[in-house]
């Protein structure tokens, strides 16, 4: 089963599901399933196909109604009501580890983008530095900004992490 994550804007949810089935049924595929707002978040959609990758890329990438599409990873939480960062930030690094991520195999370089919303500790960066160290130091890939060849995307709601590839 292959997991998409669009990132569109708040209130578009339904739409880009639809597309996302529009889509399927033009590339003859059959439909899949798409919920709006997944973990109770505005602004996302998750799909679920049993198709891989390389047959929904297409469909994806010429969707209208999405800002991003992330290849859904993972999702855990946070330890709750914490008012120091190292606790959230070790969670973090160990949460990115949980499962395995194959594009990080293949890969030579790699960055780590990180957005975060609700009140944290830490930062953005801070999500992006600790991350970044636990899948270098567990995949011995190298960390390039600009020159990378897998986009990893750690998300911090509230208390919800999401993890995907973009």
């Amino acid at each position: 089963m292959t997991q998409l994550l669009f990132t569109t804007d708040p209130g578009l949810e339904d739409i880009v599901c639809e597309e996302f089935q529009e889509g399927l049924a033009v590339a003859e595929l059959d439909a899949g399933v798409c919920q709006a707002q997944p973990f109770g978040r505005n602004g996302h959609a998750l799909a679920t196909h049993p198709a891989d990758m390389d047959e929904l890329w297409p469909i994806a990438r010429e969707m209208r109604s999405v800002h991003h599409v992330l290849r859904f990873v993972h999702r855990f939480d946070l330890p709750p009501d914490q008012e120091r960062p190292e606790p959230c930030l070790e969670a973090i690094a160990g949460g990115v580890l949980q499962v395995d991520i194959p594009e990080m195999h293949r890969a030579e370089s790699f960055r780590v983008t990180a957005n975060r919303s609700g009140s944290h500790p830490f930062t953005s960066q801070d999500v992006a530095r600790v991350a970044g160290a636990a899948l270098e130091h567990h995949y011995h890939c190298r960390v390039d900004l600009t020159g990378y060849d897998v986009n990893v995307r750690v998300d911090v709601f509230d208390e919800t992490v999401i993890v995907g590839v973009q």
